[in-house]
């Protein structure tokens, strides 16, 4: 699980890297503060359930509610 989420964290990070070098990323940061809130709680609770050594299917649905829960409010937010 290391290496994936290694490989893809250096992936995402090499490719806005070199296309902000290129040209400047326009970020606003009330709108994406949804997505900084979602992410940093499915990090805190990640690293939580890391501790028992073990993500049950339980998890992956908390996981899931927490990406429907996302996905509501952004096009929620689109459609307002």
């Amino acid at each position: 699980m290391g290496d994936l989420l290694g490989s893809l964290a250096i992936e995402l990070l090499l490719f806005f890297g070199i296309v902000a070098l290129i040209s400047p990323i326009p970020i606003d940061l009330q709108e994406a503060g949804n997505a900084f809130f979602f992410l940093a709680a499915a990090i805190s609770l990640l690293i939580f359930w890391l501790k028992k050594k073990a993500i049950t299917w339980k998890h992956g649905l908390v996981f899931l509610g927490l990406y429907a829960a996302f996905l509501a409010i952004e096009v929620w937010r689109i459609m307002h």
